[in-house]
């Protein structure tokens, strides 16, 4: 779920909606706009090649509005390197 406030700055709706693979249902509500990837949870699996298209999908349409490269999460993850591969976990091969 995305807050108005994150929705603006990915600017707009219908700017989300563009950047999502077909498949990523986007549902408005009064205080934001949920996003779906599916109808049922992908399963994958980074270590065996089994992507998740519509997770990552969403990975990135949202990416401005995350904690990409939050400092914080160095500490947490055990480093750089561990902290930008948790975050590409969804598109291991970016």
């Amino acid at each position: 779920m995305l807050g108005n406030n994150l929705v603006d700055r990915l600017g707009g709706k219908a700017a989300l909606e563009a950047k999502l693979a077909h498949g990523v249902d986007v549902v408005a509500g009064k205080q934001g706009l949920l996003l779906r990837a599916g109808q049922e949870p992908e399963i994958g699996d980074v270590n065996r090649q089994q992507p998740t298209p519509l997770l990552a999908s969403v990975a990135h349409a949202i990416e401005p509005v995350s904690y990409f490269g939050d400092k914080a999460l160095i500490a947490l993850l055990g480093g750089p390197d561990a902290r930008t591969r948790w975050e590409r976990r969804f598109w291991p091969d970016a």
